[in-house]
């Protein structure tokens, strides 16, 4: 772990390139946010790896071992949703009020360590954090491209009062989608999204989206690695993901 102007971020790698990845509603610490990392180190030895913690003020289910590899996650989170705890957790972290400052810290972090360019790879909640981010204009022309696993974009944005679709239409660089059998047809192949990036004229043909139907939600950084299709199905992301990365940054 690296800790800079008050934030804390697992870090892995060197390099004048950068991938920061945003972790999902479960927190940096639990399920497979670190061994990903590591994966996206070993498939990009020359860039540097930063996972941060974007929940600085402790997990919405806390550091519990219990959480590694999803074991009691539904019970746990079915609670905290019950609870309302989860909602309220999902404001406080907005742009806004908290996320926009870490992500803001990380950059200058980076250019700091020698990076000159970023790629993103959000999941889940931190999908909606690359969405936004690539909107932004102090970060928009230095993100070269960013990959989404399992998006929550559709569901998120209108909790933080934005459009969807707006910050689609938004990104100036290349996207790629990865969905799972559990969101909605918008953001599989063929749907709105990826109709919307492919009409954008610089990027478009740079795009890219795929489904995995056999995976549920949060397969990528929270799946079970047991299960030999899903551990197949991380791989194939990991792969296609680092080979969009390379024809963002050749």
């Amino acid at each position: 772990m690296v800790s800079f102007d008050g934030a804390n971020a697992y870090q892995v790698g060197r390099g004048t390139k950068a991938l920061i990845f945003i972790h999902d509603l479960f927190g940096l610490p639990n399920g497979l946010n670190k061994y990903v990392c590591d994966k996206f180190s070993e498939g990009l030895p020359d860039y540097l790896i930063i996972a941060p913690d974007f929940f600085p003020d402790g997990l919405i289910f806390g550091d519990d071992p219990l959480l590694e590899r999803g074991s009691s996650v539904f019970r746990k989170a079915l609670w905290t949703v019950f609870t309302c705890k989860l909602w309220g957790y999902i404001a406080k972290v907005s742009w806004d009020n908290v996320s926009g400052e870490v992500f803001n810290k990380t950059t200058t972090y980076l250019y700091q360590q020698g990076v000159s360019d970023i790629v993103l790879q959000g999941n889940c909640w931190g999908a909606y954090l690359a969405f936004k981010a690539c909107n932004v204009a102090d970060h928009k022309h230095l993100i070269r491209g960013s990959v989404s696993a399992h998006p929550s974009l559709h569901s998120l944005a209108g909790m933080y009062k934005e459009d969807a679709m707006a910050l689609v239409r938004g990104v100036e660089c290349p996207q790629m989608i990865v969905a799972s059998k559990d969101e909605p047809s918008s953001w599989k192949p063929g749907g709105m999204v990826e109709k919307t990036l492919r009409d954008q004229v610089t990027i478009g043909s740079k795009c890219e989206a795929y489904v995995y139907p056999r995976e549920a939600h949060g397969f990528f950084t929270r799946g079970d690695t047991n299960n030999e299709n899903t551990r197949a199905a991380i791989g194939d992301v990991l792969n296609k993901s680092i080979a969009f990365i390379h024809k963002c940054i050749p």
